[in-house]
């Protein structure tokens, strides 16, 4: 972020649309995306309209789901801004905010028809293929609006991204044009958002064993568990707020039964806002996160991880997971990737190849190995979060390009 303000900033406002789909993964996203925005570009008026104010209220308890309408400040205590103004008198260690966010409820048709009229959008982001609600469409479509809608899709590691990265499409206006601006992992897509490495520890408190994060989809942990316990019997699993956790909590109890001399200590996190979800993922020794948006965090961290893509027909999320780990592949010893491969591929649903007679002792075995092979796999994780950083932010990137519109 060293290039915030190396360069004149455009003017044109910014519309942020966003449809809860799975949990928190769309609005953590869009929530850290409007704030890297207002964070490079603090001029730049930003209106998010999200459907689903109450999920947006778990990452950041001031969003009051009541309101149709509500103004966000954005404070950045590590920004360029900030950093700039602490030396100054009076305001030493002082964050310092950087802009405001203008939230919607985007089911209000009402509010938002009265406030888009007032101010027509002129650059939209359509996150994650969400649609534009009605009030916005019959706007846009008026014959007389001239924007720009930016399709923001999914992270992924598939050779699609790049070839999708800046292509237009075309819409039924010859005044409002379309392009694609993907996520990705390579310098042809637009990259992750870069934010300052959280390195406290939060609430966590440090015990003998390691930490390892927890957040997952509903599957069975059985294995998980009995692998962790060979592992590590002072191993605690923070364990997140999701649709993963009671499915969990039951593999756990299940285990506790069987093991008589004790069993996996587990801490049932909080909803936690998404400054301290950083904080503490960043302060765990192995991380299993799911979705968008921790899946970013986890790759940035440097931190042995676990993927879980989202369940998908005709077992399509092994072509995502196969994509991710092909871009893992070249930053590791060939044993520690085999070990890494064979443990992600079986969490994600592969059939096992090896020795073991059922699928359980498959996952249990190649769970131990992973976790066993952590601490030498840890120089491939940190070459690996090296070379994302080095693509550049995709936030900055998005905001340059917005920039270099004429609109």
């Amino acid at each position: 972020m060293s290039k915030l303000n190396a360069r004149p900033k455009s003017a044109a406002d910014l519309t942020i649309l966003c449809k809860v789909v799975d949990n928190f993964g769309d609005i953590g996203f869009v929530y850290r995306l409007a704030k890297n925005l207002v964070q490079l570009n603090p001029q730049r008026e930003i209106r998010i309209a999200v459907d689903n104010l109450t999920a947006f209220n778990k990452i950041e308890s001031r969003v009051d789901p009541a309101l149709a309408e509500q103004v966000l400040e954005v404070v950045c205590a590590d920004s360029l801004q900030a950093q700039e103004g602490a030396g100054k008198a009076g305001n030493e260690g002082k964050p310092k905010t950087a802009g405001r966010l203008k939230i919607f409820d985007a089911t209000n048709a009402a509010v938002c028809a009265r406030e888009w009229t007032k101010k027509p959008a002129r650059v939209i982001l359509e996150c994650f293929q969400c649609g534009r609600p009605d009030w916005l469409e019959a706007l846009l479509f008026d014959g007389v609006t001239r924007a720009l809608i930016i399709n923001i899709d999914y992270l992924t590691a598939e050779d699609y991204a790049e070839e999708f990265h800046r292509l237009k499409s075309g819409t039924r206006s010859p005044l409002v044009r379309k392009v694609n601006f993907m996520p990705g992992f390579t310098a042809k897509t637009g990259g992750l958002i870069l934010d300052a490495a959280a390195t406290e520890n939060g609430f966590i408190a440090k015990t003998a064993g390691p930490q390892i994060l927890m957040f997952s989809y509903p599957k069975d942990f059985t294995p998980i568990i009995r692998a962790i316990l060979r592992w590590n019997k002072a191993a605690q699993v923070n364990l997140a707020q999701g649709a993963g956790k009671e499915s969990f909590l039951a593999a756990n109890e299940n285990c506790l039964q069987e093991q008589k001399a004790g069993g996996l200590f587990v801490r049932e996190l909080p909803f936690l806002s998404q400054e301290e979800w950083d904080k503490n993922l960043y302060a765990q020794d192995i991380l299993f996160v799911r979705g968008e948006d921790s899946l970013s965090r986890a790759c940035l961290s440097g931190k042995p991880f676990v993927w879980q893509a989202y369940l998908q027909d005709d077992n399509y999320q092994l072509v995502k997971v196969r994509a991710l780990l092909a871009r893992m592949r070249p930053h590791f010893d060939a044993g520690d990737f085999a070990a890494l491969e064979n443990f992600w591929l079986l969490y994600n649903g592969a059939e096992s190849s090896g020795k073991p007679k059922t699928a359980g002792a498959a996952m249990e075995e190649a769970c131990y190995e992973f976790l066993e092979r952590s601490d030498k796999m840890k120089a491939g994780f940190e070459a690996f979060a090296r070379s994302l950083f080095e693509l550049g932010n995709f936030a900055e990137k998005l905001d340059e390009f917005v920039s270099s519109q004429e609109l």
